[in-house]
């Protein structure tokens, strides 16, 4: 059997008809088996900001990572 990569795929954009989404949404249905391609929200991410940025990161960065 073969190995499975897994794939991360970031949406750009928050819509949720947004063309790209769709087109990584069928992507990932479309892979063979031996690809798994997950599908990561972005719209919980907080914007950087140096001024504030302190010693953790906030609670959605740990997520995401």
């Amino acid at each position: 059997m073969s190995q499975v990569h897994t794939i991360a795929v970031l949406v750009g954009s928050l819509r949720k008809e947004s063309i790209n989404r769709k087109i990584a949404l069928a992507l990932a249905e479309l892979a063979p088996a031996t690809l798994k391609l997950n599908i990561i929200e972005i719209g919980d991410l907080p914007l950087y900001n140096e001024d504030i940025d302190g010693d953790s990161p906030p609670p959605a960065y740990s997520a995401f990572r």
